[in-house]
């Protein structure tokens, strides 16, 4: 038994190692075989009316066919998800995907890992810079999905930018764990800045998606339990309403990319 024990997980081994080298073959293929229409693709998906975007720029090619991605599997999957109870699997697939399409940080990006009583943060920070503030940056991923390398280049980036230390917190996830943990996770991570001497005054409580709902959440519990407050907070497209109600949900239920819309084919 144990031998055929061992000669399972080897198979197992084998196979996954298999399946990695074949996954990455087929990635490099397909972008090399991309790669001569890119300014094509640039030249016209660029012509798009920018007038009212700050900066003037519109979505690339490659956000055009991740949108039509999106469109083709999380839309219609979280559409119909209130009629079937999708498996754990279904959840850590995309867990463990998502990074593998995700650049490295640069050089030059300090992440220590900051122990909580009930789950962990990275802190990071670019090295030899001068910083005077810390946001605390609650990801996005559904309440669900763990941060992912997009989230930690973005928390790099904002460090950079903003000359900051930026503090990614690992709150604890749905469907393994229940609300309010997550929250209670995320104000812990407050507790801990202050209770370490980083003074209110110098935190901005921030989020992307469900992580702005997070932020919002935490700074109701923060102003409930008598803590001092933040300097400010920065909300990057929130999860405000978890009823689906509002007018703006509604209205752009069909140009959404990924959140499921109301109507039913």
């Amino acid at each position: 038994c144990s031998n055929a024990l061992n000669w399972s997980r080897s198979s197992f081994d084998e196979t996954n190692a298999m399946s990695c080298e074949v996954f990455d073959t087929m990635h490099e293929t397909v972008r090399e075989a991309v790669s001569p229409f890119a300014s094509a693709l640039d030249t016209k998906f660029r012509k798009f009316d920018v007038s009212h975007r700050p900066d003037r720029t519109a979505s690339s090619w490659q956000a055009h066919l991740v949108n039509l991605a999106l469109r083709a599997t999380v839309k219609r999957i979280a559409g119909s998800a209130d009629e079937f109870e999708i498996p754990q699997k279904n959840i850590e697939i995309p867990r463990s995907a998502i990074d593998r399409f995700i650049p490295a940080l640069a050089d030059d990006v300090d992440v220590i890992r900051m122990e909580l009583d009930n789950t962990f943060a990275e802190v990071m920070a670019i090295k030899g810079a001068s910083v005077s503030r810390t946001i605390l940056f609650f990801p996005g991923g559904g309440f669900m999905m763990a941060p992912t390398q997009a989230h930690r280049l973005m928390a790099a980036r904002l460090a950079r930018t903003a000359h900051a230390r930026v503090v990614l917190v690992h709150y604890r996830l749905a469907p393994e764990y229940k609300f309010p943990v997550g929250l209670d996770d995320c104000v812990e991570a407050y507790r801990y800045l202050l209770k370490t001497g980083t003074s209110a005054s110098s935190i901005v409580l921030s989020g992307d998606s469900a992580g702005g709902g997070m932020t919002l959440s935490s700074l109701l519990r923060i102003r409930d339990e008598g803590l001092p407050l933040p300097v400010a907070a920065v909300l990057l497209s929130p999860v405000t309403d978890l009823t689906y109600s509002g007018q703006s949900r509604r209205g752009n239920s069909w140009a959404d990319p990924s959140l499921p819309s109301d109507e039913r084919n």
